[in-house]
C-alpha cells in the first residue's frame, strides 16, 4: 500500500511539473485550447489550425479581433494587458520597434487605435513626457512621435 501511494505521489508531481505548475508563480496558466501550451507561447492558442499572427479571430469567439471589445485590452490574448505587454501582437518584435504592434494590418502611425499612446508604454501621450520613449523628453525632441517627420513639419501640414 505504501508503494502505491508513493508511486501515485510521484506521478502527480510529474504531471503537475509537465503542466507548468512547478514554475513558482502564483499567476494562473492561461491555455484556452487545452493543449498544455500556455497561450502566450502557443502559436495557435485557439487550436483552429490558423496561427495567431494570421488569425483574424484568434480567440475563436466568432468576432474578428479588430471588432471584439474583449480583445481590445489584450490584442494577442496572452493574458497580459497590452499596457503591460512589451509585444502586444506576440509576433516576436518588441512594440517599440513594431510598425504594426497590434497586427491589424494598419501601421501604428495611421491606426486610430494607436494614436493616444505612440510608444505603447501605457501612458497617454498627453501625459507622457517622452511620447516615443527614445530617452529625449518631448520638449527637446524634434520628432516626438518618432515617425521620421520633424514635428515642425507635421504642425504645418493641414
Amino acid at each position: 500500500m505504501k508503494f502505491t501511494s508513493l508511486s501515485l505521489s510521484l506521478f502527480a508531481a510529474l504531471a503537475l511539473t509537465l503542466a507548468g505548475c512547478d514554475e513558482g508563480t502564483s499567476e494562473p496558466m492561461i491555455d484556452r485550447d487545452g493543449d498544455l501550451i500556455e497561450d502566450s507561447e502557443d502559436p495557435d492558442d485557439d487550436n483552429d489550425g490558423i496561427e495567431d499572427e494570421s488569425d483574424a479571430d484568434d480567440d475563436d469567439d466568432g468576432v474578428e479581433d479588430q471588432d471584439d471589445e474583449e480583445d481590445q485590452a489584450d490584442v494577442d490574448d496572452d493574458g497580459v494587458e497590452d499596457s503591460e505587454d512589451e509585444d502586444d501582437d506576440n509576433d516576436g518584435e518588441n512594440d517599440e520597434s513594431d510598425a504594426d504592434d497590434d497586427n491589424d494590418g494598419v501601421e501604428d502611425s495611421e491606426d486610430e487605435g494607436d494614436q493616444a499612446d505612440v510608444d505603447d508604454d501605457g501612458v497617454d501621450d498627453e501625459e507622457d513626457e517622452d511620447d516615443d520613449n527614445d530617452g529625449v523628453e518631448d520638449e527637446a525632441d524634434d520628432d516626438d512621435d518618432n515617425d521620421g517627420t520633424p514635428d515642425a513639419e507635421e504642425e504645418e501640414t493641414p
